[in-house]
């Protein structure tokens, strides 16, 4: 059983043990699920908007500050903030089925 099995069979354990619906995992390509050999649409798929957006996960950053023989001035900010990007081709995804026709992404497996 290699690792994403064994993730696999984890999240499914879990679900069977709380009687939630069945979390599936799959690859994330071009706003589809790819699973096995099958390949879930975009029209199909609903995903959290968060999931979407480039987020921070720790903000922060530097203002350069210079003054050596003027007055104190600013010459700018540089990010050296932490980020989690959108979902990219090739994301393993947490989904679930909400109805006959489509389902949700949950989020993005580590």
């Amino acid at each position: 059983m290699n690792g994403f099995e064994k993730i696999k069979k984890a999240i499914e354990d879990i679900a069977k043990k709380n009687q939630s619906p069945k979390i599936e995992l799959g690859t994330y390509k071009d706003g589809g699920i790819e699973l096995d050999s099958l390949y879930i649409p975009p029209t199909m798929v609903y995903k959290l908007d968060f999931l979407d957006k480039k987020r921070a996960t720790k903000v922060s950053g530097i203002v350069e500050v210079g003054g050596a023989g003027d007055a104190a001035h600013s010459h700018g900010w540089t990010d050296t903030s932490e980020y989690i990007n959108e979902l990219q081709n090739g994301d393993i995804v947490a989904f679930q089925k909400i109805n006959d026709i489509k389902v949700l992404i949950i989020g993005r497996v580590a």
